[in-house]
């Protein structure tokens, strides 16, 4: 039996002669099924730094603790 990778969505960034806008819905999905309706994927890192995630959450979120310490 294989496992199930529960994934994020989409998220955009634009850059602009004076900076940048992430974007990202709060959705969370597993397949057809909506796991949670207030995912956060826009995180800071630092004043000047920040990243979206998508994908494998898990592995996104000791990602984003990891480059905020």
């Amino acid at each position: 039996m294989k496992n199930k990778l529960i994934h994020g969505t989409t998220t955009v960034g634009l850059v602009f002669k004076e900076g940048v806008i992430l974007g990202a819905d709060r959705r969370a999905s597993a397949g057809y099924l909506i796991a949670s309706k207030r995912a956060v994927k826009i995180h800071k890192i630092t004043n000047y730094i920040a990243m979206t995630i998508s994908g494998a959450v898990a592995d996104a979120q000791v990602l984003v603790r990891w480059l905020q310490t």
